[in-house]
């Protein structure tokens, strides 16, 4: 009897923190009310975080066989077909200064479409998608690293980490996106 009685308290507790749970979330969807909120795809590149709205991104793949193209810019390292696109994978890591070349043994690719270019995105790891309140987004500051300025739309400070927020549009369409076709 003394068993029953305390699974019964355990079940009691369970339920008082689902419900305690639920009023929080009612409570944070009234403290958003009217906040313009964006999904993003957060991800971390050179141990920086980085995240681009969801509706740029495809989907996210495990890396799949590459063929080496010779004679490309350090950025690209290879194309790969994607169910009879062939679609090349970029490294963000040399244009944004950051450490680290080639493909990290768990990496993964985002395949992303932007500026009417898609590519595949070498990533170390997929953090996950988040709504992020514009409100929130800081300006990006001039002169941070590598990374281009008109390539970023700002940045968000959670919890003492730095998530960087980019442009895709803006990125792919610097020159070292474009290549010449001869």
């Amino acid at each position: 009897m003394a068993n029953d009685q305390h699974s019964g308290n355990e079940i009691k507790a369970v339920l008082d923190e689902m419900r305690r749970e639920y009023w929080r979330g009612l409570e944070e969807v009234d403290h958003n009310a009217g906040k313009e909120l964006v999904d993003y795809l957060a991800f971390v590149i050179g141990n920086e975080n980085f995240a681009v709205p969801t509706s740029i991104a495809r989907e996210v793949l495990r890396l799949p066989r590459q063929i080496p193209v010779p004679n490309m810019p350090e950025h690209i390292l290879g194309v790969f077909n994607l169910r009879g696109e062939i679609i090349a994978i970029t490294d963000l890591r040399p244009i944004f200064g950051l450490p680290g070349r080639g493909i990290p043994d768990q990496g993964k690719l985002i395949v992303m479409a932007a500026a009417g270019i898609e590519t595949a995105i070498v990533v170390e790891r997929v953090v996950g998608t988040r709504n992020i309140i514009l409100d929130d987004v800081e300006p990006f500051p001039e002169g941070l690293g590598g990374i281009p300025r008109d390539a970023v739309t700002g940045q968000l400070t959670e919890d003492g980490k730095l998530t960087v927020l980019l442009d895709m549009h803006q990125l792919l369409s610097h020159t070292e996106f474009v290549i010449e076709q001869q």
